[in-house]
């Protein structure tokens, strides 16, 4: 039989896989080809497009499968995609399927011909199976006994309402008041759904402290609670159950305790693949997701197979599924081809998942661990591969590359108080705060005026790390106040929730401008106010008393909308609209697509104004936020005013290229000349 390994001396490769790669190949590759091409490789001796299509092959042939064979005409290879350890994934880009390859043993043969494979299992068929127990319990001895960053602080009371799961042996539960006592305790992380479900009101306060009944308890509730008693944890906290949900003091009281209550947990529970309360904790694996094994003869591996060519030599086994969902990983370019899981939307969820020590995903296929020292899942091996070391994931790389695969595959490290505390700068912690709320904001809350709260937590751990004399406004930082500003992206909700400057103030995901190189500052904060709206510093905001007062460029404009002529496409935020200033090329984003500003005005013009904010490095274009005058302050003849005229943000302008340049210095000087400096208050 032919050999297929490629010739010693060959150093080119494979344009079928874009093998043989270096073993310490660090970065991620992707590779785009076909079967049939693959198959041709194969014939002409690479054996990994040999192993890779005989899978594909194989997988097209099963009954469970649903695609055919002119849906992979078009694939690709993804290779250690994230950069942060073994991975090989092949994507058929015609369809949202994914096969993962792996092995259940490494292998000398298999470390140097694929030394991308990882170790992996299978899963057992349930995660309510017995082995599912048995390997969260290992999960949480091993984390209690060896990780010191995972130890919850001791002493630490229960919160003020916890569920006695143990109320009656372990028949019984009933809402528990605490008097300070300490005790370990669980959390339950879950989406509310859209179907009523019991909670926790004034008027039935003090029959649940009596006794909750059982049957009125949904499916998710239910699951977690005789999951815990498995865990032998006595308490268990519900916000829906634990926080009086008509009682507006109540509720913010006990939001303003997030952070301590998800941080002393034992554990976090979270529903990860219910949309609603009564989806339940548990999934059986579905057939579609067998696992596959395709083998590799000694004659096929030919002079590479090694030993005694006297005795017989094991075949190579490598297996292949389709991909787990593996949703611990945030969104990426290059893993968004696999369904987010509904915990995965919610607002809540960000810092329910990074606050705690450690949490434990019910996913549809198999259970997913997290902690500050590892995150693994069940078809991860047991072994100490599956720990997420604290040190670089690409030694080498650049603490920029780092940091960026850090925060798609270790989010819950990357996002944590202890990293922020030993492993960041200054400037790290401003651009991880950024980073922050682009994830946040891809999120979903049901409830607007949730937006600060549902991220209080977070912003009280990133206030304790930060500079002793920086402020926390509105979802922005007091020393990095003037490059915080500097998002953009479109749609405002209905009702107002934050100040128009905040990013908290669109109902939309954001993205905040890149200023990595440095920004020359051209404009002063005067004053910069907040004004809580309960006893929580970070949450909920009052309109009255929430502003900022800055003093700068101040250039007057006209906005319009642009023409739009068939065939352009779909409207882009940055390509709505136009200023009659602007001569050059720029970025105009407008926030809400400034319908509401031309509505006011009736007409399809509206008068705006432009604050310089700073010139970004190392072109030094201008910055401008863009503004309207609001009510009554936009009279002119009012005559001299002792208080600063009021605006509210409609937008973003970045203008690109250096003013140093004869061709832009003259518009750019007139520009600005066209302004005054002004002190101005935005609200």
């Amino acid at each position: 039989m032919q050999s297929m390994s490629l010739p010693s001396g060959a150093s080119t490769q494979c344009r079928g896989c874009g093998y043989p790669r270096p073993r310490d190949a660090g970065e991620y590759r992707l590779i785009r080809s076909n079967l049939g091409y693959m198959l041709s490789m194969a014939e002409h001796g690479c054996i990994t497009c040999s192993i890779l299509s005989k899978s594909i092959v194989k997988f097209l042939s099963d009954d469970d499968c649903e695609i055919s064979r002119d849906d992979v005409d078009e694939l690709r290879i993804d290779f250690n995609m994230l950069g942060a350890g073994r991975s090989l994934e092949v994507v058929f880009l015609m369809t949202p399927v994914r096969l993962w390859f792996f092995c259940s043993e490494s292998t000398p043969w298999l470390t140097k011909t694929i030394p991308d494979l990882p170790l992996g299992r299978e899963v057992p068929e349930a995660t309510s199976a017995p082995e599912s127990l048995a390997w969260a319990i290992n999960q949480l001895q091993n984390c209690r006994e060896f990780h010191k960053s995972c130890s919850a602080s001791s002493g630490s009371p229960l919160p003020r309402r916890v569920l006695d799961v143990f109320a009656q042996g372990e028949s019984g539960v009933r809402l528990y008041e605490s008097s300070g006592e300490t005790a370990p305790y669980a959390c339950l992380s879950h989406c509310w759904g859209r179907k009523p479900f019991l909670r926790t009101l004034s008027g039935s306060l003090d029959a649940h402290k009596d006794e909750i009944i059982w049957p009125r308890l949904p499916r998710t509730f239910q699951d977690a609670i005789v999951f815990i008693r498995k865990l032998e944890i006595r308490y268990l906290w519900i916000d829906s159950l634990c926080i009086i949900q008509d009682d507006q003091h109540d509720w913010r009281r006990e939001a303003a305790k997030m952070a301590s209550i998800y941080q002393n947990s034992t554990l976090v529970i979270s529903a990860a693949k219910s949309p609603g309360a009564y989806g339940g904790l548990y999934a059986e694996l579905s057939s579609k997701h067998k696992t596959y094994t395709v083998t590799v003869s000694p004659e096929e591996r030919g002079s590479d197979a090694g030993g005694d060519r006297e005795s017989p030599q094991p075949q190579e086994k490598i297996h292949f599924c389709r991909a787990r969902t593996h949703n611990y990983r945030l969104r990426t370019p290059y893993v968004t081809a696999l369904p987010t899981l509904p915990i995965f939307t919610r607002g809540w969820i960000l810092q329910e998942r990074f606050l705690s020590p450690r949490i434990l995903h019910f996913g549809p296929e198999e259970l997913t661990w997290e902690c500050l020292e590892s995150q693994t899942c069940q078809c991860s091996p047991d072994s100490p591969t599956a720990t997420a070391a604290a040190g670089p994931l690409v030694p080498g790389a650049s603490a920029w590359y780092n940091q960026m695969v850090d925060r798609s595959a270790r989010p819950k490290h990357y996002y944590s108080s202890a990293h922020w505390r030993g492993g960041m700068s200054g400037a790290e912690l401003q651009t991880c705060w950024r980073r922050l709320v682009e994830d946040y904001t891809r999120l979903r809350l049901t409830y607007d005026k949730d937006v600060f709260p549902a991220v209080s937590g977070l912003a009280q751990a990133m206030c304790a790390v930060r500079a002793p004399d920086d402020r926390y406004l509105a979802g922005l930082w007091r020393d990095s106040l003037l490059q915080d500003l500097l998002w953009d992206w479109m749609e405002r909700p209905a009702q107002w929730r934050a100040p128009s400057w905040s990013w908290a103030a669109v109902k939309a995901p954001v993205q905040f401008l890149s200023v990595a190189q440095g920004m020359e500052v051209e404009c002063e904060v005067v004053d910069a106010r907040t004004e809580p709206a309960g006893p929580d510093p970070c949450g909920e905001l009052q309109e009255d008393g929430t502003y900022l007062v800055l003093k700068g460029r101040l250039v007057p404009a006209v906005l319009t909308l642009k023409d739009r002529k068939p065939g352009n496409g779909p409207p882009q935020p940055w390509n709505l609209i136009k200023l009659d200033i602007v001569k050059e090329l720029c970025n105009l984003w407008a926030d809400d697509g400034c319908q509401r500003l031309l509505a006011e005005n009736d007409s399809e013009m509206a008068q705006v104004y432009c604050l310089l904010i700073g010139r970004k490095l190392p072109g030094r274009g201008p910055v401008f936020l863009v503004l309207a005058r609001i009510g009554d302050d936009d009279n002119k003849d009012k005559g001299p005013r002792e208080e600063p005229h009021r605006y509210r943000r409609v937008g973003l302008l970045e203008v690109h290229g250096d003013p140093r340049r004869p061709a832009r210095r003259d518009w750019q000087h007139e520009l600005l000349v066209r302004g005054e400096d002004a002190v101005i208050r935005v609200v």
